[in-house]
């Protein structure tokens, strides 16, 4: 029989009648977590046995490790028919993975558990900083890193800050959703007359000591939520839809599956910016963020990488290739900018061997063919093989309709499907000198295009125009109005 006690957080007053009668009990063997607690020293005076477990964790390799050695060591005590107490800082519910652990296998192994109820230290906490959880307050764990739900709007106690590094991490964590500046209360021996708090700006969490026994308590705020935030409640969702339980629709999608409705959304962001909506444009944000959001999850779901990969990457690469700002670097102005990019973008690929033998090989294949025209000529121009002026662009495009022309008028097939690519390729090189987006050239185009169409069907409407029975002389005189209205 395994019984398993809380010790209180620290003061040998809070330490329950029933756990005590637990580790008095004559023939017991008796296991304390550790002997760095206060009731311990009263339990030696109180004429009580035991032993500690403090050794394993200068042993251990890490906090894992150590609380998987203290299960086996519990639960063989108890397989050899001793009865076990084993006592644990607080209340053994929480907080608390070695009582987690060996619950599961005690179960697994048939032995028999008693867990018994005790004062945590969060209890003191709340006495101490005079808080009502009832109000609202999130606990977290600082062993949980990144992987804490974080809600800066709720007043938030944390838990298990043991030492500087612990606290340096959960810093860097915590600043991802509060200002530097955002007050932090640390509660050292909370339960104890020796109990005491600080209140600290949050950039400065690590620069002080810490034990065992301290706890960081950050206030709520009322400010929207951060991005941060944000980011991490759809990645929540995203992951519950993919989930058992969750959407069929979501679960059945992989990364091909998913390619056109990222090329979709890439369009109608490009929809919601020449409308000029900003209200539109954060919504097809939104809807190009979940075509992010559902890869990493997919990725993730594939152990290749996790949605913190890219926003990793991301980061970091906007630093090295920026030196001018996060650096020493000086320059003169944007086109030194873009230079320094790209011989800093160069040097990347030569480091980790992905370098093409090709400099148009940069150029992905799957971009629309006018930007990709585009990137290859821009590509082709950074060795010297390019026009000197507009002349030579303007010339060609001559040539090609010249040549597109005689195809035509040969009804030679594969010539007019030669001749109209090359026609178009010199046009593009046209709108690459005159600084001109050949994508949105046609784009505005098209759009033109569909304005003054809807104009004609609306004349053709106001005068009785069937407009699959007019002629093209008719529909014309209808075009030119439409142009002349612009």
């Amino acid at each position: 029989m395994i019984h398993i006690v809380g010790l209180g957080p620290g003061a040998p007053d809070n330490l329950t009648l029933g756990a005590y009668r637990q580790l008095t009990t004559p023939g017991r063997t008796v296991r304390l977590r550790t002997g760095r607690h206060a009731v311990a020293d009263y339990l030696r005076l109180a004429g009580v046995e035991f032993a500690t477990y403090d050794h394993f964790y200068q042993q251990g390799e890490d906090f894992a490790r150590v609380y998987a050695d203290i299960a086996e060591d519990v639960l063989s005590l108890a397989a050899s028919g001793q009865p076990v107490v084993y006592a644990v800082p607080g209340n053994p519910w929480v907080a608390e993975k070695t009582v987690d652990l060996i619950c599961k296998l005690a179960r697994e192994r048939h032995l028999a558990v008693e867990v018994l109820h005790g004062m945590s230290s969060l209890e003191a906490v709340y006495g101490e900083l005079g808080l009502d959880p009832t109000a609202g307050l999130a606990v977290l764990d600082a062993l949980d890193g990144s992987d804490m739900q974080l809600n800066p709007g709720l007043p938030t106690l944390i838990a298990q800050v043991y030492n500087r590094f612990v606290a340096a991490d959960l810093k860097l964590t915590l600043l991802e959703h509060y200002s530097p500046d955002h007050p932090v209360s640390v509660v050292t021996d909370a339960g104890t007359e020796s109990v005491r708090q600080v209140t600290l700006p949050l950039h400065e969490l690590d620069r002080r000591e810490y034990g065992h026994a301290e706890m960081v308590y950050l206030p709520g705020f009322s400010a929207p939520p951060g991005p941060g935030l944000r980011l991490e409640e759809l990645a929540g969702i995203m992951e519950r839809l993919r989930d058992d339980g969750g959407c069929p629709w979501d679960q059945e999608q992989t990364h091909q599956s998913l390619r056109p409705y990222l090329i979709e959304e890439t369009y109608e962001v490009l929809d919601a910016l020449d409308a000029e909506d900003p209200a539109k444009l954060a919504e097809e944000l939104g809807d190009l963020m979940l075509q992010i959001v559902f890869h990493a999850q997919i990725a993730a779901e594939n152990g290749s990488f996790t949605l913190a990969d890219p926003l990793r990457l991301i980061c970091e690469k906007l630093v090295r290739r920026h030196p001018h700002v996060f650096a020493d670097v000086m320059v003169s102005g944007s086109g030194e900018v873009l230079a320094n990019w790209r011989q800093i973008k160069q040097g990347e690929r030569e480091k980790d061997g992905s370098c093409p033998g090709n400099i148009l090989d940069t150029v992905p294949r799957a971009f629309p063919a006018l930007l990709e025209a585009a990137k290859v000529q821009a590509r082709a121009r950074e060795v010297g093989f390019d026009w000197p002026d507009m002349e030579g662009p303007l010339q060609k495009v001559r040539e090609e309709l010249a040549e597109l022309l005689q195809a035509v008028a040969e009804k030679d097939a594969a010539g007019i499907l030669e001749e109209l690519g090359d026609l178009l390729f010199a046009v593009v090189n046209v709108s690459r000198f005159a600084g001109v987006e050949p994508e949105n050239a046609l784009r505005l185009a098209t759009g033109k295009f569909r304005r003054r169409f809807a104009q004609v069907t609306d004349l053709a409407a106001q005068r009785g125009i069937d407009m699959n029975e007019a002629t093209l002389a008719e529909l014309d005189v209808l075009w030119d109005e439409a142009k002349e209205k612009r």
